[in-house]
């Protein structure tokens, strides 16, 4: 799936999280039983799709956050976006 800057996305509610020191998360999926580890910019993102938000709106936050071109951190958000969305871990919503 392409995901343009416009796509809204949001986590699926069968996936509980909680945060762990240094900023990192873990997630469940209570369907599957997959466990996932986050790291602490991952961790960020998931924070910042527990509502549905557009991906141009989780790019800015996160390259006013971290330092990161704006090339790089769009291929790489898109990237986990695109292997959560493949797992059942979120969602694009219209």
């Amino acid at each position: 799936m392409e995901l343009g800057r416009d796509a809204i996305l949001v986590r699926n509610r069968h996936v509980v999280s909680t945060e762990l020191p240094d900023g990192e998360a873990a997630l469940l999926d209570v369907q599957s039983g997959s466990y996932f580890h986050l790291n602490s910019v991952a961790s960020r993102l998931w924070q910042l799709i527990a509502e549905p938000v557009s991906l141009e709106q989780v790019l800015t936050a996160l390259q006013g956050e971290f330092e990161v071109e704006a090339d790089r951190c769009h291929d790489e958000v898109v990237s986990l976006v695109s292997q959560w969305l493949e797992r059942g871990l979120s969602q694009v919503v219209t």
